[in-house]
């Protein structure tokens, strides 16, 4: 009987320190299992609505594939060939810093066309490394002798930076006529208080051209506004350099 008492009060104990079965997360279906479950479903000829429906979406299934084996294979080839366009980066770099100085110092025409012209081409190399296709596998722009082949991938990466600044432009414009539209809906009362403050802008205007008076009468001239300088070509690719050392680490 003891022994019976001792089994029950263990089993009771256990029973009460066991850990609840904990529910299984439903796991999401993979992109993969998702088109073919929408295949699927256009194998039944459904409706011509629900069947526009399905179509958009595995056209957009399929597309997100697409993306991501874009993806992996840019990071692939960007891990292989990190190292190789690092040192060309930091190679380039010296090189035109090195022009820079001798086209500052020389006085010589003819030596400072030559060295123009070989600053262009070291610039022009250095945007082929920062900005080199990343699907592609790089082709060293001081190792090949091919430079037929150099140009035509500089002309690929020009085409491909006009695309991006076209979209970009596009969606600027998308934003900005949304923001006019919201402006049309909720500037029409605003009219007579916009008309008395430009009246008042352009009195403070008339104002700031005049010469300011000290409390003593005498009068102060303006200081003019300083314009902030531009950053040359080689700042900003200095710039471009920094930036896309950091974006590798």
């Amino acid at each position: 009987d003891m022994r019976a008492d001792k089994s029950e009060k263990s089993r009771m104990s256990g029973s009460n320190n066991a850990h609840p079965k904990t529910a299984k997360k439903t796991k999401k279906p993979s992109i993969k299992q998702q088109i073919r479950g929408v295949e699927r479903l256009l194998k039944r000829d459904p409706p011509p609505d629900i069947r526009k429906q399905h179509e958009a979406k595995l056209a957009a299934l399929n597309q997100s594939v697409q993306n991501s084996a874009i993806k992996e294979k840019e990071q692939k080839l960007s891990k292989k060939y990190h190292m190789v366009k690092f040192f060309e980066r930091q190679k380039l770099t010296r090189q035109i810093s090195q022009c820079e100085r001798r086209l500052a110092d020389t006085a010589d025409k003819l030596e400072k066309s030559s060295l123009e012209k070989k600053l262009a081409d070291l610039k022009g190399d250095l945007d082929y490394v920062l900005h080199f296709p990343r699907d592609r596998k790089y082709v060293s722009v001081l190792k090949t002798e091919e430079r037929a082949r150099i140009e035509e991938i500089k002309a690929v990466i020009a085409q491909r930076r006009q695309q991006d600044a076209e979209r970009r432009r596009e969606e600027r414009l998308r934003e900005a006529a949304g923001s006019e539209g919201e402006e049309e809906e909720g500037g029409a009362g605003l009219d007579a208080e916009d008309d008395f403050f430009e009246a008042a802008s352009d009195h403070d205007h008339d104002d700031d051209r005049d010469h300011a008076r000290d409390e003593d009468g005498e009068e102060m001239q303006m200081e003019p506004r300083r314009k902030s300088p531009k950053k040359s070509s080689s700042a900003a690719l200095l710039e471009d350099v920094q930036r896309k050392d950091r974006e590798d680490r």
